[in-house]
């Protein structure tokens, strides 16, 4: 996480984007070691605070909210699939 945080502060300043550092941690935790998803992070709550002088952890904490519904919705999905699947294998064996 540290490192990822170390990272992501490096290139922040190089690309000139203004973050806090409690917002660094929350993306560099939400990226689970990934340093690949928390450069995904950083670039979209920069995307997201364009228009603001700096990235505070509420910025970081929208595009965490946002992925983790994603996720929801998609695991949703996943279980509903499987239950008509376990549905219609059941209906083609009574038939």
């Amino acid at each position: 996480k540290n490192k990822i945080k170390g990272q992501l502060r490096k290139i922040a300043d190089t690309e000139k984007i203004n973050i806090t550092d409690p917002a660094l941690e929350m993306i560099a935790k939400a990226a689970d070691g990934s340093m690949r998803d928390s450069l995904t992070l950083l670039e979209q709550a920069w995307s997201r605070s364009v228009r603001a002088s700096l990235i505070l952890p509420s910025a970081a904490l929208d595009i965490m909210s946002i992925a983790f519904s994603l996720i929801v919705i998609l695991s949703a999905s996943v279980i509903l699939l499987s239950c008509s699947f376990i549905l219609l294998l059941v209906t083609l064996r009574n038939e």
